[in-house]
């Protein structure tokens, strides 16, 4: 695994926070016809500025004294989510930024999650790892982040998982890594799905089987993307009808089973039924399958 190069140190010294200023004109003013000779001086120099609101970072890698970042601490404020960009995919110190970026969050303001633009499925792995310590985080990564995700496969973010990892062993507040991408869909997503209606409605399980048939679930990122990229888009259309249909069963039945809503079954005519907790209990030709049987 390797890492990415350093970025020029200029470009990574500072952060700077750049306020506007705004120029209002009174109303009888802005009515008036301007001055023939009238001219604003206007600084071609934004680095006074610049450094005035600027606040030194000690440094990029992740670790040690984190006081530095408390200015941004302070920008954050309240709010619940804060968004790190990168100006390329590919450099050392954008990744380790975001890793003592993320530190200083989870310590300074209690975050506890860390979203990466990676599949769902992908997440998944990892934040098993991350919350249980189970698998193996280089094979997980090795596995995942290919194709358009292969920059993400660098120690830098080894690292920054480990330190997930190391931080949740001895804290009962647990960090979570989450994929919020759509790119690819692994084995985890629909096996998750799967294993629950085996448990809880088996009766639904050759259903939903059938609609997840048109997704591959045993082949790794490259493949995968290469494989569904090739077929034609009405076929992708059907595949994706199928599994909007497949949330909307789990879905239904899922609310009925909690007693929130009102669940679907296709009938033997192949017209859809609908039925509510109340009329499950007492009406079990509304469900033939029992899917949402509020007594089982």
């Amino acid at each position: 695994m390797k890492r990415h190069g350093r970025l020029p140190a200029a470009l990574i010294t500072t952060a700077a926070l750049a306020a506007a200023a705004l120029f209002t004109v009174p109303h009888s003013a802005a009515a008036a016809p301007p001055a023939p000779q009238a001219t604003v001086a206007v600084s071609k120099d934004p680095v006074p500025a610049l450094t005035r609101a600027a606040s030194p970072l000690r440094s990029t890698e992740p670790g040690g004294d984190l006081r530095d970042l408390r200015p941004l601490a302070s920008m954050v404020g309240a709010a619940s989510v804060v968004g790190v960009g990168e100006a390329t995919h590919n450099s050392h110190d954008f990744f380790t930024l975001k890793h003592r970026i993320f530190q200083a969050l989870v310590e300074q303001k209690g975050f506890t999650t860390f979203a990466l633009e990676a599949s769902w499925s992908t997440g998944l792995s990892l934040d098993r790892y991350v919350v249980s310590g189970v698998g193996d985080p280089r094979e997980i990564m090795r596995r995942e982040f290919q194709d358009s995700y292969l920059f993400w496969n660098v120690q830098e973010y080894l690292d920054l998982i480990e330190w997930m990892r190391s931080y949740n062993q001895t804290h009962a507040r647990k960090l979570h890594f989450v994929g919020d991408d759509l790119g690819y869909v692994g084995p985890e997503t629909i096996g998750r799905v799967t294993d629950y209606v085996r448990k809880t409605r088996p009766a639904l399980l050759p259903g939903i089987t059938r609609l997840y048939s048109g997704i591959p679930v045993e082949t790794e990122v490259a493949p995968w993307t290469a494989a569904y990229f090739a077929k034609e888009v009405p076929e992708r259309l059907k595949i994706e009808a199928a599994a909007r249909q497949a949330v909307v069963l789990v879905d239904r039945c899922l609310r009925v089973r909690s007693g929130r809503g009102r669940c679907s079954m296709r009938g033997p005519s192949g017209r859809w039924r609908s039925c509510t907790p109340s009329m499950s209990r007492t009406r079990r030709r509304c469900c033939p399958r029992r899917c949402c049987s509020a007594t089982r």
